[in-house]
């Protein structure tokens, strides 16, 4: 059963969350369809008309940036320099941008509200589709290309852990991070690694193991690529879950 979903998941990481060409024997068509009838008419028409942005290329370049890059940190005075804008616009079009629920953010975990705003943040595309197309990465990339699948394959994690949970963010100090940290109202952590890589090797685990530790954590997941075990390490337990079973 798992591998038969597993063998449609690139198709639908790709092209296949639009039910439109969901069915298209030509990628090529959905990535075209995607491309133009959804992200252009969104990007080059709906939102510069709505908003009267007055710098519609650089708004558009920024968009596509933060999808290229979904999944990775990014300073919004940065982009905001590399595209010839000022921050203050840069921040407002990041604001159009996560209102049409485009791009979503996700910050570092903070026990202060007031520090989350401050705080290190990601951003995430809406769809591991628009990542797919505006890069020109093909359902093949899966086999080919696997570290360009294993930013898909994070992104799509997100929007699943983002749909079941409430309080999530994940977790950085200094060099070592944590894909993803779920908190509930007892401040009960669940840490979330995705590893996409045919093998996961010990010091892979270091960090999350190293946070576990640190707050005291029995349990941990890693989202893997297609492996199904439960390790034991020190005495905590570490699930592995496909990405394609959440």
């Amino acid at each position: 059963f798992g591998v038969g979903i597993e063998t449609q998941m690139p198709a639908y990481l790709s092209y296949g969350q639009f039910p439109e060409v969901a069915t298209e024997s030509d990628p090529g068509i959905s990535y075209r369809y995607i491309r133009e009838s959804v992200l252009g008419k969104i990007l080059e028409s709906d939102l510069p008309t709505h908003h009267g942005i007055e710098h519609a290329e650089a708004f558009k370049a920024m968009a596509c940036h933060l999808m290229t890059n979904s999944g990775s940190l990014f300073e919004l005075s940065n982009i905001g320099a590399d595209l010839g804008i000022s921050k203050v616009t840069t921040e407002r079009y990041l604001g159009y941008l996560r209102d049409s629920a485009l791009i979503s953010i996700l910050y570092s975990h903070t026990r202060s509200a007031i520090k989350t705003g401050r705080s290190l943040k990601k951003a995430y595309a809406a769809s591991t589709c628009f990542i797919a197309v505006v890069n020109k990465y093909p359902p093949d990339f899966y086999e080919k290309v696997p570290q360009v699948f294993g930013k898909i394959v994070e992104t799509y994690v997100w929007w699943r852990l983002s749909q079941r949970f409430e309080n999530l963010a994940f977790w950085r100090r200094r060099q070592e991070e944590v894909d993803f940290v779920v908190t509930d109202s007892e401040r009960t952590w669940l840490p979330i690694e995705v590893k996409f890589g045919t093998r996961i090797r010990p010091e892979e685990l270091r960090p999350l193991l190293g946070l576990m530790e640190r707050q005291k954590i029995h349990r941990g997941l890693v989202v893997t690529r297609n492996k199904v075990d439960k390790l034991t390490i020190d005495g905590r337990v570490i699930d592995l879950v496909p990405f394609y079973l959440l």
